[in-house]
């Protein structure tokens, strides 16, 4: 308490108010934060994540569709039709196949996504040499030997080559998970954080609001009570106000003591003015001895 009353009536009444401003710039901060995180995890989402499931998707349909070239490629040939546009499509289309899972890999940026890559590539050259081999069989006429290898080989490397795609687009969608899962748990953090900041300046503000308050009335009441006194003429002109403060307040209290102490000594000096006026008349050569008598004989006014 006493520490409290030596700071100033502008700390007093500005401290718990700097709490609360303080608290409501944690607060402020906090939700810009937790607002600055959502946008970043979503332009993360939107700008890698999301486009990694899209060229996941889409290289898969480009895998497939290389598929349906190089069986379109065998037929052709059993069938004696051109097959350079299925040569064309099945160039293209695995070509893309491997360019789009690569681009899907590396918007991941994970080592996870680097290692599925790494095992993709190896797959993915089995298979497009096992295609190749199926297609010069077709070319050789051997017809036969070129379907038995799509259906067996080549179809189970095809397999095996499909389950990447579907691993790098559950690791993108999977990641897109956790990154929203983070900024709900970064959010909440955010929002559990601010309201205990706010409930603890709340608590603290309010406190020093009371006990500032409750010490200033104090103050104030006894100043109050002492000028009652002397303006309805009871008061006693020897009692002082205790200075237990260092605020303004205190300082008041002194300034009133120090009225008090002039007022003291100019109700002495009154008192004091009759007595040497009688002693000065009977000094005076041409004096009158009834006037000193009824001057001597006067009432003097009392004080305590």
């Amino acid at each position: 308490m006493k520490r409290m009353s030596s700071l100033g009536l502008h700390l007093q009444i500005g401290l718990p108010l700097t709490l609360m401003a303080i608290a409501i710039a944690i607060t402020c901060a906090l939700g810009v934060h937790g607002i600055r995180t959502l946008i970043a995890n979503a332009e993360h989402s939107s700008e890698r994540l999301l486009p990694a499931i899209s060229l996941a998707l889409n290289g898969d349909r480009d895998l497939y569709q290389a598929l349906v070239a190089q069986m379109a490629y065998v037929n052709a040939r059993a069938d004696g039709r051109d097959v350079s546009s299925h040569q064309d499509s099945f160039d293209e289309n695995s070509a893309q196949a491997l360019e789009r899972l690569q681009l899907a890999a590396d918007r991941l940026d994970s080592r996870q996504g680097h290692q599925l890559m790494r095992g993709f590539k190896g797959a993915f050259e089995q298979w497009f040499g096992t295609a190749r081999e199926t297609m010069t069989l077709a070319d050789q006429g051997r017809l036969d030997d070129a379907q038995t290898l799509l259906r067996t080989t080549s179809s189970q490397q095809f397999d095996t080559l499909r389950n990447y795609y579907d691993e790098v687009g559950m690791l993108a969608d999977e990641q897109a998970s956790a990154t929203t899962t983070a900024a709900i748990a970064q959010g909440n953090a955010n929002n559990t954080l601010a309201l205990t900041v706010t409930a603890v300046a709340l608590l603290i503000s309010g406190g020093l609001s009371v006990l500032f308050a409750r010490s200033i009335l104090v103050a104030v009441r006894r100043l109050r009570h002492r000028f009652d006194d002397i303006a309805e003429g009871k008061g006693d002109l020897t009692r002082r106000i205790p200075v237990e403060r260092q605020d303004d307040l205190g300082k008041l209290a002194v300034s009133f003591n120090q009225v008090l102490d002039n007022l003291q000594s100019m109700v002495r000096s009154i008192r004091s003015w009759p007595n040497n006026s009688v002693r000065t008349l009977s000094t005076c050569p041409a004096r009158s001895p009834t006037m000193t008598a009824a001057w001597a004989s006067r009432p003097t006014p009392s004080t305590r």
